[in-house]
């Protein structure tokens, strides 16, 4: 038992060093880089859209109030059989800016929001494309910013959507741990292996994209999600991943508004690791998981003051990762948040893989 409980402290204390290398190794590499003679390419944005009359607008409002040419970019908006006045919305903006924005209707059975992308794309006009979520604000620069990161072998990049907080613990705690993923996802990119990233703000070349279509085909579009187009696209040698982390490449949404809607969310993100298709990552991920579980089961089983050092290394690794994670999304306010996700973490990641991996989860 106690050497059970060791390997889970060295284990988490090598994975905190590798994930501090990964951000410093991402924060360096983007404040030496520096962009090439920029020519406005033409792109297209595609926002899947599922019942959001209520966020919509605002989504398309910043959309169009990007400091991109208007000619050199289009926004298709996939609208999945809503059955609010999604399609109404998207239908009157489409009417008032013909040309930059198009709706694309889904029909059918539920396809999710990988079958939406992939109509996208196929609609697409523009090589490079650029994906968001209908109730995410992107920045004003979203789109310049992400764009200017492709150089000839990039295939893939990537920014953080953050959520916009208050008061309220559970925004807090979400917004936290949503900073934390953004920063470290840039970290595991910098460390050459690619695991997670956010669909909200993500980019590729249509051409990567068709290289990987099939296979994304064969695991079936409802369990599509952002991982396994990156993890895919990690496969194909001659293509790189980029991520940016530039205060122009954030976008803001707002967070699940109680604990059980962001249970259900932290659920169906967890179902999708079964399907990523590198074993390097779904082993990385068990481990990680082990030993979140054995910081979790720690408190019942092992005396007190192994618990205080086991939870002690918690502590110190954590600490370390939160402070470079908000120095790089220039938000120390976030640290008050700290003490909540230091504590919940282990247990909300803990039920999250088994009610995911189980299926115990609703889609929107």
């Amino acid at each position: 038992m106690n050497l059970l409980f060791t390997l889970v402290g060295i284990f988490y204390l090598l994975n905190g060093i590798f994930y501090l290398i990964g951000i410093r190794r991402s924060r360096n590499a983007q404040s030496k880089s520096h962009v090439e003679l920029f020519d406005y390419p033409f792109v297209t944005v595609i926002v899947p859209a599922r019942d959001e009359a209520a966020v919509i607008e605002s989504c398309l409002d910043a959309l169009l109030n990007q400091d991109y040419p208007r000619e050199q970019f289009e926004v298709l908006l996939v609208n999945d059989r809503s059955a609010d006045s999604t399609g109404k919305i998207i239908a009157a903006y489409a009417n008032q800016h013909p040309g930059t924005i198009t709706p694309v209707q889904l029909s059918g059975a539920f396809g999710g929001k990988g079958l939406a992308i992939d109509t996208g794309v196929k609609l697409a006009r523009g090589d490079i494309i650029l994906t968001t979520d209908a109730d995410v604000r992107v920045n004003p620069n979203w789109i310049r910013t992400i764009a200017e990161q492709f150089q000839p072998a990039t295939g893939l990049v990537f920014g953080p959507t953050m959520y916009r907080y208050n008061n309220k613990l559970v925004q807090r705690y979400q917004a936290l741990e949503t900073a934390f993923l953004s920063v470290v996802s840039s970290g595991y990119v910098a460390n050459e292996f690619p695991v997670t990233c956010q669909g909200s703000n993500m980019a590729f070349r249509k051409e990567t994209y068709q290289e990987i279509r099939d296979k994304l085909v064969k695991r079936n579009f409802p369990d599509t999600n952002d991982d396994l187009i990156l993890q895919e696209v990690s496969l194909l040698e001659r293509w790189k991943i980029r991520t940016v982390l530039t205060s122009g490449a954030i976008n803001y949404t707002d967070p699940p508004e109680t604990w059980l809607t962001l249970m259900n969310q932290r659920f169906r993100w967890a179902s999708h690791g079964r399907l990523y298709p590198r074993i390097s990552v779904r082993i990385y991920l068990i481990l990680l998981f082990s030993s979140l579980l054995g910081f979790a089961a720690g408190p019942f089983v092992l005396p007190v003051n192994q618990v205080i050092t086991l939870w002690g290394l918690k502590l110190m690794v954590d600490f370390s990762v939160a402070l470079e994670v908000t120095s790089a999304i220039r938000d120390r306010k976030l640290l008050k948040a700290f003490p909540l996700v230091f504590l919940l973490q282990p247990f909300i990641v803990v039920v999250s893989g088994i009610f995911g991996t189980l299926g115990l989860f609703r889609w929107k």
